[in-house]
């Protein structure tokens, strides 16, 4: 549908397209929806005009279908808000000051994905909250890491309330004690043992380890 539009020349829709021409376009383009939305909120009060007019006969147990114009014309999207919790296919929001909205939680199918636009005030503040997010993320696998790394390795157990270290060894010829085959091995339990110790420490857990070590044949 065309709106005030006159003939135009072949050399001039050839031509480059002017800055003025688009300016108008998109005011005829805005103008355009004002009328449709006007057009629109005329027939639903139209429409319901002539429905109150009607007598209407309500049955004990009949579910009820009326709804107010007001909530048939609502707006059709909400401000930006944040997903704060997900809760099987439903979602907790809260607003962007972090107060909680009180309609929820809402349907997987009543909420949209929002792209801010780059360079604007909404954009900046999701980045920072992506890198945030980023970086608790991160540090939250480096330090499971380091723990599966010095609860787990060889035979470490971190135990509470043991009063000193104590190595064991099992010789090839299957006696408990002393080799000297297993030297390079001690050195090396020390050093797991020192290392699992100030990780127990850090972790406000007792800083008392035993040491299990079984060599087969």
């Amino acid at each position: 549908m065309g709106v005030n539009t006159k003939w135009t020349g072949l050399d001039e829709a050839a031509s480059v397209t002017k800055e003025k021409d688009v300016l108008m376009h998109m005011l005829y383009a805005k103008q355009q929806r004002l009328d449709g939305y006007e057009e629109a909120v005329v027939h639903a009060q139209k429409h319901k005009s002539l429905f109150d007019k009607k007598v209407l006969e309500s049955r004990e147990g009949k579910m009820d279908n009326t709804h107010s114009t007001k909530v048939k014309l609502a707006v059709r999207w909400s401000p930006p808000v944040w997903v704060a919790k997900q809760l099987e296919n439903t979602y907790e929001l809260v607003w962007r000051n972090g107060t909680r909205v009180d309609s929820g939680p809402f349907h997987v199918c009543h909420v949209n994905g929002f792209r801010a636009s780059p360079g604007t005030k909404l954009w900046d503040e999701q980045a920072e909250v992506e890198r945030s997010r980023d970086s608790k993320e991160k540090g939250r696998c480096e330090a499971e890491s380091e723990d599966n790394k010095l609860a787990k390795v060889g035979s470490v157990d971190i135990a509470d309330n043991i009063e000193d270290v104590i190595p064991c060894f099992k010789n090839h010829e299957g006696h408990w004690g002393a080799d000297t085959l297993l030297r390079e091995q001690l050195k090396s339990v020390k050093d797991t043992r020192n290392k699992a110790e100030a990780h127990a420490k850090s972790k406000g857990k007792g800083s008392r380890i035993v040491v299990v070590v079984t060599l087969s044949n």
